[in-house]
């Protein structure tokens, strides 16, 4: 028997091992409209494997006007953490 099952395919993908590993630290949250997962520049807290639902990843021009430049879901995690040092522009 697993750890623990997870609709999120991250997590759905890890060995048993690996699920136990993190067991110990998880722990469903239910996240309420409009909950902001990170911001640009503050040190990270927490990490978000979302089971269901959709995350909005939004860019803040200089005049305020916002855009949503990503999606997530299940299929993710919030912040994107393997992506190194990413600005959200691709580089030339």
């Amino acid at each position: 028997m697993r750890a623990f099952e997870s609709e999120n395919l991250i997590l759905s993908q890890l060995t048993d091992p690996e699920l136990l590993a993190l067991d110990r630290i998880l722990e469903p949250l239910l996240l309420p409209r409009d909950f902001s997962l990170v911001h640009v520049g503050m040190p990270v807290s927490h990490y978000y494997f979302l089971e269901n639902g959709i995350a909005s990843m939004m860019a803040t021009s200089p005049e305020g006007r916002k855009a949503e430049i990503g999606v997530l879901g299940r299929d993710g995690m919030s912040p994107p953490a393997f992506t190194g040092g990413w600005s959200g522009f691709p580089s030339t």
